[in-house]
């Protein structure tokens, strides 16, 4: 694999618990949540409230005709159960052997709405390395660009 170029979001996407579904998500603004036990927000993870969490990750798109690849840096949303064994995981070395996790994708891609939990999987790495995430085929609005390559 050649260089990458990316772009990403530094925060999650994410509807309030008591919010109707339909209704716009939110980006958390800045400094909207302290590290405590049950919220708080860092490079990699990112819990409110104790009942969503989130994780940062990769999404590769292949660069057609080049050996270069563009990465999206977005949020993704395990299972708290996932989530958890995660954090206690992060720096150990036998976390790459954890299956891929279910995850709903939480980020706003190219401000196209219906990026917004999109199904997708997080391939674990190796410690200091984000997952990468594999959208799921079927829900996928851009599916050629994800699966072909975009053009440079």
């Amino acid at each position: 694999m050649g260089p990458m170029l990316d772009a990403g979001f530094d925060k999650p996407a994410y509807r309030p618990k008591d919010t109707p579904v339909g209704s716009r998500w939110e980006v958390l603004p800045s400094g909207a949540i302290n590290k405590t036990s049950a919220s708080f927000l860092d490079a990699d993870y990112c819990a409110v409230d104790g009942e969503s969490s989130f994780v940062r990750g990769l999404i590769n798109l292949p660069i057609i005709g080049t050996e270069e690849t563009f990465c999206w840096g977005v949020w993704g949303s395990p299972s708290r159960e996932n989530f958890e064994k995660l954090l206690r995981m992060d720096d150990d070395p036998e976390r790459v052997k954890l299956p891929p996790m279910f995850s709903w994708l939480s980020s706003n891609i190219a401000e196209d709405p219906n990026t917004l939990s999109l199904k997708m999987y997080a391939h674990i790495q190796e410690p200091g390395l984000r997952p990468h995430f594999r959208l799921d085929r079927a829900d996928l609005p851009w599916s050629p660009e994800y699966y072909c390559g975009i053009t440079p």
